[in-house]
């Protein structure tokens, strides 16, 4: 290993120093980026953040993320333009190739002073447009042109060809052509500043750059002194032509677009000035400042550039970097491949620890120790070596792999700690002060054990009031350094990388979370969703209050003080790579190690102060977009909103955040995300108004928010119109129904009284006083007789009657067996009063079950008695018969009763029925229980013998009252 540090050194001090020059961050945007031409006259941002790309073949607008081209079918030209300017309102005014003069407001261009060629635009103090032809009838004419009526006045009229103007005062203008300049003061010139003494035919440019005019031509930039009234030279230049001008306040320098390349000169333009030449040998047709820092220039063939004039960076070709560190004055960088560069006047010096193609012992790390040193590692063979005094010495101490923990520094307070596989130390006066030793590992490893947790396979390591962190797979270790055998553990969800203090804080990065804050109990996490630029940490670091964080995408710094971003670097801002190693501070500037290089820029920690601005690009209702113009009313089917808002701006366009704030009836909601794009769908009915606010990269909020306001209606069913009508018809619909009720209730209970009634009189009848005085009578004929057996036996058939009456008078139901049964009962009493004799017979259908079938009570008996009473009543002598019979027919039943008795005589029939209650007040009762299909229920006929009747027949047709 010492020959190689031999070797290398050798090389160093005697080959020809192989060195790679500083470079500026450049970048191109042309029509591979969406631009419809390569050749841009100017680029140009307006009050919204919108870059503007003046081409040959039209304008492009660049929100930072898309570009839109406007043509014909916009309302401009089909040329390009070469001018632009913005009014006080806003609206922006350009200038055609074909000298055409247009303005756009509301998204909307439309051609101003239509037949005259403009040639030059600009504004003057009151706000009113100059522009001015290249030739007219009546020789050149300057118009004004009032921005808010458009209406036009001439104000000067010329015979010679003008180029541009400058507005001076509220009646004084400068007027420049190809001849020279002219003094105008109201409608007449007054006097020459300059004129042409040569037949060059280069134009004579005018430019006002922070309150002083320049005067370009041929032979150098001149500098207007109002007061004199005269030109002074104060830089002189041969064969180049100047196109534009422009001041660069952030950094106090002065841009100028020749046909050379772009000059530029710090603090001041003067005759001794030697500038710095950006994009050598290209035509720089227009110069702008983009206000968050950024230069763009236009080329003739070659698109516009991005200038970070603030920023420089060197390349090492195809090696990674693995960090950039400091020892005294020196600044090295070291990469993956065994190669050191020490930074010597803007180039890089290289200093090879070994073969470049030794990839089994890569360099793995390189850190500084407190400016006097930097300690090198490489993996693999776990080397390390220092560099000191611009020499690369290798470390007396190698150490051996260990199942506890893997070799990784941590530089805390100008000490470096160290965990190895013999332990945990820190290095003091080049003495090893143990805090762990190897002894004490197998200690640690059974805690970390029994609490279920592994360090992680690299183990960062930090340091804070006396008490070492160490990275677990679970979260943080803390060992107390006095008391090596107390531990303590932290749950973090995060992949540690790095651990820093900061007064009473300790600061833990990581990669997969952000960044952590730990201060006693309290844990704070900053993220991405705070503003840092990504939450995959390669390292951190202090400078002063700030917090310098180094991601995949680029830098954030943190106000410590406060706990917020303060800033974030990208690739758009001073970076070269997104995907930063590690910083480090010298001389007031910052050295970025990237990807394959150092960005070095001047370090500042205030932000560009650049307000964001938030603009509402369209509102689209059920996927269709319409013109939203303040409070809007929607009908319940158009319920799903999109709104489409974005923020313009180069630098933050890809890290915007927007916030919506929803507020419906008491209820507010916030929503969050990095699209532009709020989808709201299936909402209520109700009032809505929604603000959109927007935070740009440096996690400064927009000061005027949008607001939108609309209203859903409810479906008509919803409305309140709709409940009073559904209320009206509700209470006409409940009467109806209460009245039909009450109507009902009558009914059934005039129904209820009438089949009442109807019961006692068929009960009154089934008891008919004749056929109780008669049984009375008959049963005092056996008492008299002293036929006292027979009167018992008339007295139990008797009572057995009149308890079955009785007990199916209640129920008014009754099977077909009791009813028999009742039958055969009263017909055997009636029997014993006829003397000739009385037979009968009861009969049922074997298709019914006797015991299962109702049938209404106090039917049938009423019928029989009849048949007894009208038929065989007369017929005392002669012997009587009485047959019923029960017949199943179309689910009732059919009840038949036949008697031999005389007969109902046709004349007689209505007398018979006047007679025969029973039979009125049966039939009334089978119509008020309504179950049959028969309009007549009881029908009567009389039986023949011949001529002769000899008989009466009686159908009854009685529901079955069964379910």
């Amino acid at each position: 290993m010492r020959q190689y540090i031999l070797i290398s050194w050798c090389i160093l001090c005697f080959q020809p120093i192989l060195v790679k020059g500083q470079e500026t961050l450049v970048n191109r945007f042309d029509v591979k980026d969406g631009l419809t031409s390569s050749c841009v006259y100017k680029v140009f941002e307006d009050k919204q953040g919108y870059l503007w790309f003046l081409t040959f073949k039209g304008v492009n607008r660049y929100d930072g993320k898309d570009v839109t081209y406007f043509s014909q079918k916009d309302g401009f030209t089909g040329a390009g333009s070469y001018r632009v300017i913005e009014d006080k309102i806003g609206a922006l005014w350009f200038v055609s190739t074909d000298f055409k003069l247009f303005r756009f407001f509301n998204n909307r261009f439309e051609e101003i002073l239509e037949n005259s060629l403009i040639c030059w635009i600009e504004e003057d103090t009151e706000g009113n447009i100059l522009a001015i032809t290249r030739q007219g009838e009546s020789g050149t004419l300057l118009f004004k042109i009032n921005q808010k009526t458009l209406q036009s006045s001439v104000q000067v009229k010329t015979t010679d060809a003008p180029f541009g103007l400058l507005n001076l005062t509220k009646d004084e203008l400068l007027i420049s052509s190809y001849r020279g300049v002219i003094r105008f003061k109201g409608n007449s010139a007054v006097d020459t500043l300059i004129y042409r003494k040569n037949d060059k035919h280069i134009a004579i440019r005018m430019f006002r750059l922070g309150g002083t005019i320049y005067v370009t031509n041929e032979t150098g930039i001149y500098m207007y002194e109002p007061n004199k009234r005269q030109l002074i030279l104060v830089y002189r230049f041969e064969n180049m032509e100047i196109y534009d001008m422009a001041y660069d306040s952030w950094d106090s320098a002065y841009l100028v677009g020749t046909s050379n390349g772009m000059l530029w000169f710090k603090n001041n333009i003067a005759l001794n000035s030697k500038p710095k030449i950006y994009l050598h040998k290209k035509p720089i047709l227009g110069i702008s400042i983009h206000r968050e820092g950024n230069v763009w220039a236009g080329t003739l063939d070659d698109g516009a550039f991005r200038i970070n004039t603030n920023s420089e960076y060197l390349t090492t070709g195809d090696e990674r970097v693995v960090s950039v560190n400091k020892e005294s004055d020196d600044i090295y960088l070291t990469t993956r491949l065994n190669t050191i560069y020490r930074i010597e006047k803007g180039r890089l010096i290289p200093m090879r620890l070994c073969d470049k193609n030794d990839s089994h012992a890569m360099i793995n790390n390189a850190i500084s120790l407190n400016d006097t040193a930097i300690i090198i590692t490489r993996r693999g063979r776990e080397e390390r070596f220092y560099i000191k005094s611009r020499r690369i010495y290798q470390s007396q101490s190698i150490y051996q792999a260990s199942k506890y923990l893997d070799l990784s520094y941590s530089k805390v307070k100008g000490l470096v700690y160290s965990a190895g596989g013999n332990g945990i130390y820190y290095l003091a006066n080049n003495q090893k002060k143990w805090i762990i030793s190897y002894d004490e590992l197998p200690k640690l490893y059974n805690y970390l054990k029994k609490i279920g947790v592994k360090l992680a396979p690299s183990v960062p390591l930090g340091v804070f009031e006396e008490k070492v962190y160490l990275k677990t797979n679970k979260g943080i270790l803390v060992i107390h350094s006095k008391r090596p055998n107390k531990y303590s553990f932290i749950k973090l969800d995060c992949d540690a990388v790095e651990m820093i203090a900061y007064k009473g804080t300790m600061i833990i990065s990581s990669t997969n979370n952000g960044i952590y804050l730990l201060n006693k109990n309290v844990i704070k996490n900053i993220t991405s969703t705070d503003g840092l630029l990504s939450n995959n940490c390669s390292s951190i670091t202090l400078k002063g209050n700030h917090l310098w964080v180094c991601t995949n995408k680029g830098i954030s710094t943190i106000d410590m003080v406060e706990q917020r971003i303060a800033r974030n670097y990208t690739n758009k801002d001073y970076l070269m790579s997104n995907e930063v190693n590690n910083v480090l501070f010298h001389n007031g500037y910052v050295y970025a190690s990237a990807l394959n290089g150092v960005s070095i820029f001047k370090e500042r920690t205030t932000t560009f102060n650049v307000l964001p601005k938030i603009i509402l690009e369209g509102v689209e209702v059920n996927n269709k977009r319409m013109n939203w113009l303040g409070d809007t009313t929607l009908p319940y089917t158009q319920n799903s909103i999109t709104i489409l808002c974005k923020s313009p701006g180069y630098r933050s366009a890809n890290h915007n955040t927007y916030r919506y704030v929803v507020g419906y009836g008491s209820r507010l909601d916030t929503i969050l995300n990095t699209t532009g794009i709020l989808q709201l769908s299936s909402l209520s009915p109700g009032k809505y108004q929604i603000t959109l606010d927007v935070k740009n990269i440096d996690g400064i909020w927009s000061q005027q928010p949008q607001l939108i306001r609309f209203n859903i209606l409810p479906p008509f069913w919803k409305s309140s119109l709709f409940f009073v009508v559904v209320g009206l018809l509700a209470f006409v619909v409940l009467s109806l129904i209460i009245y039909i009720y009450i109507s009902n209730y009558k009914k059934q209970q005039a129904y209820r009284y009438r089949l009442a009634q109807s019961e006692l009189k068929a009960l009154r009848l089934y008891m008919n006083p004749h056929f109780i005085f008669n049984s009375l009578t008959s049963l005092q004929a056996f008492v008299l007789t002293g036929k006292m057996q027979d009167a018992n036996i008339f007295i139990g058939k008797f009572s057995r009657l009149i308890r079955a009456v009785m007990n199916h008078s209640i129920t008014g139901e009754i099977t077909i067996r009791e009813e028999v049964l009742l039958l055969t009962n009263y017909l055997n009493l009636e029997k014993i009063r006829f003397k000739a004799g009385l037979d009968f017979v009861i009969e049922i259908d074997q298709q019914i079950d006797s015991n299962y079938v109702k049938i209404p009570a106090l039917i049938i008996q009423p019928i029989v008695e009849n048949a007894v009473k009208h038929g065989l009543e007369g017929r005392m002598n002669m012997p009587g018969r009485v047959e019923v019979c029960f017949k199943l027919k179309d689910k009732q039943i059919l009840c038949v009763v036949t008697d031999n008795g005389n007969g109902v005589n046709s004349n007689k029939k209505a007398d018979f029925e006047h007679v025969s209650s029973g039979i009125k007040f049966t039939r009334e009762r089978i119509g008020l229980i309504g179950k049959i299909d028969n309009e007549e229920p009881i029908v009567i006929t009389n039986l023949y013998d011949g001529d002769k009747v000899c008989g009466t027949k009686v159908e009854i047709t009685i529901p079955i009252l069964n379910d």
